[in-house]
């Protein structure tokens, strides 16, 4: 056995740098030195656990959105076709509004691929469109259906 490293003053397990559960709210008596070891601990095993992205890092969530980290350390990340968003209309997206990808790549979060949706209903309405207009150049003969894929008729190549 060996001496906790919080420096509480009791014996850790075989192995164990710190006793277990030694920070835990109902463990008494906590001297304000005991509070301030254990917090530094924490502060040290938290920068040293992993290495943490810069503001500004982009992910892919599962999804196939773009995400951008806004808050340093284990901070917050926000969906990047929102944040151009609300850059293009200078205010924040409300609740309830639905940002659209026009071309469908939820990847291309360019301003001219986005189109603001005032609601849920709206945004089912601008897919509805899209796909009646699938159909019309299926019907027309300008996109084939094929091996599991739609593709463009390339006239006169």
């Amino acid at each position: 056995m060996s001496q906790c490293e919080c420096k509480c003053g009791e014996d850790a397990a075989t192995g164990r740098r710190f006793v277990s559960g030694h920070n835990f709210r109902s463990r008494k008596p906590k001297t304000p030195e005991h509070r301030a070891a254990i917090a530094e601990g924490q502060r040290k095993a938290w920068t040293t656990k992993r290495t943490r992205r810069p503001i500004g890092s982009t992910s892919v969530n599962a999804q196939g959105y773009v995400l951008v980290k806004i808050v340093s350390g284990g901070g917050k990340w926000a969906l990047q076709h929102v944040m151009v968003m609300e850059e293009m209309v200078g205010r924040p997206v409300k609740v309830g509004e639905v940002v659209h990808h026009i071309n469908g790549d939820r990847r291309d979060n360019r301003p001219a691929n986005l189109f603001l949706c005032r609601d849920r209903s709206h945004h089912n309405d601008v897919h509805r469109s899209q796909d009646e207009a699938l159909r019309r150049l299926l019907v027309a003969g300008l996109v084939t259906f094929r091996d599991g894929k739609y593709d463009p008729v390339l006239r006169g190549l």
